[in-house]
């Protein structure tokens, strides 16, 4: 019986279209503000939140290019990078059950799963990290479903000087305007 039941979770993880597929889940931990661990189906997986982007909580490349991006230095965008990091502890802890929503493309070059994850009030938590500030839209299609929900939440926290968006020197990131990355379908990063 308990064989039974654990197939037909597998199956429905990982043969449902990506589309449409959800599944319940509980937080184990975060990485950085916008990658945490879930315990999925008797297994702990690393997932990406799709749709948006955090600053780095290590110097490096990505920081520089981050840094540079926002008009700041890579000690700022390391300390706003721990600060997301936070933001995203405090929004969904460890042990939060959240529901995991996949999109067209379920996974990245690094083997992460690509998702949408919900709180059990309704929020989600991608969006939420957009709003307060936390996190910056980043679209990279197929994954496009709440890219609206996202520019409208990163406006928001923009007019009120959220998170990102409390200093005064942004450069090259315009009110309206979303990191966008076009990908040739099929192509996983």
């Amino acid at each position: 019986m308990r064989v039974g039941i654990l197939l037909a979770a597998i199956v429905i993880l990982f043969v449902t279209p990506a589309s449409s597929a959800a599944t319940d889940g509980r937080v184990v931990s975060w990485t950085d503000g916008d990658t945490l661990r879930v315990t999925l189906a008797f297994r702990t997986v690393r997932v990406r939140l799709i749709g948006i982007d955090t600053p780095e909580i290590s110097r490096g490349d990505r920081a520089a290019r981050q840094g540079k991006q926002l008009g700041k230095d890579v000690a700022t965008i390391v300390r706003l990078g721990r600060q997301a990091k936070a933001a995203a502890e405090r929004l969904a802890p460890p042990g939060t059950a959240v529901r995991i929503e996949t999109d067209v493309q379920t996974h990245d070059r690094f083997g992460r799963l690509l998702a949408y994850v919900f709180l059990p009030d309704g929020r989600m938590v991608n969006e939420e990290l957009v709003r307060h500030g936390w996190a910056m839209v980043l679209t990279i299609p197929p994954n496009v479903r709440y890219a609206d929900r996202f520019v409208g939440a990163q406006q928001d926290a923009r007019r009120y000087r959220r998170g990102l968006w409390s200093g005064s020197t942004l450069r090259q990131v315009a009110t309206g305007q979303t990191v966008s990355v076009r990908i040739p379908l099929g192509t996983v990063l």
